[in-house]
């Protein structure tokens, strides 16, 4: 046919076209909705969770494999501590860390239960603070919740460590 050569034919075009939809589309698409959700004003949002939330609707990322690679620094005690990562106004200087355990923190707020993240968001488009934040989420007192959170999210990437050690071991078996 005429000039669209290039693009049905199952080479390059396509795979651009299936990463778009896949991962591009999701990843905007859910900029839009937090925007949406923080009333349109994007700068309530914390910047760690615009990113990792996005992120986590790319259906091209291996986001438990992610999150276990980090874990291995978590588990040595290489991580912001969450009250640090969350109050982060600007990019830190590790910006590498800064998405991966972003990735990691929304992974398990969206593991946490069905209504977690959207508690978590609740709380922080209605301008409370991530104490508050945490509480919801979590249902857990509000006094240090961000504490509490870190606590349990350290438990949750311990396990993810432990799990994908096993994963590895099986792996080699087969």
């Amino acid at each position: 046919g005429g000039g669209g050569g290039r693009g049905g034919g199952g080479g390059g075009g396509q795979q651009v076209w299936k990463y778009g939809i896949e991962s591009v589309l999701p990843h905007e698409l859910t900029h839009a909705v937090i925007n949406e959700f923080f009333g349109g004003q994007s700068s309530k949002t914390p910047r760690w969770l615009h990113e990792a939330v996005a992120g986590r609707f790319e259906q091209t990322r291996d986001h438990y494999g992610a999150a276990a690679r980090l874990a291995r620094w978590v588990v040595a005690g290489e991580y912001f501590r969450l009250r640090d990562l969350f109050e982060q106004k600007v990019y830190p200087e590790r910006i590498e860390l800064f998405y991966e355990q972003s990735a990691a923190v929304v992974l398990y707020l969206f593991e946490a239960g069905p209504d977690a993240m959207y508690a978590f968001l609740s709380e922080l488009a209605a301008g409370n603070g991530h104490d508050a934040a945490c509480a919801a989420a979590l249902g857990i007192p509000e006094k240090g919740a961000v504490e509490e959170f870190e606590k349990r999210w350290v438990d949750w990437m311990r396990r993810r460590y432990i799990k994908d050690l096993d994963i590895k071991v099986d792996s080699t078996q087969t």
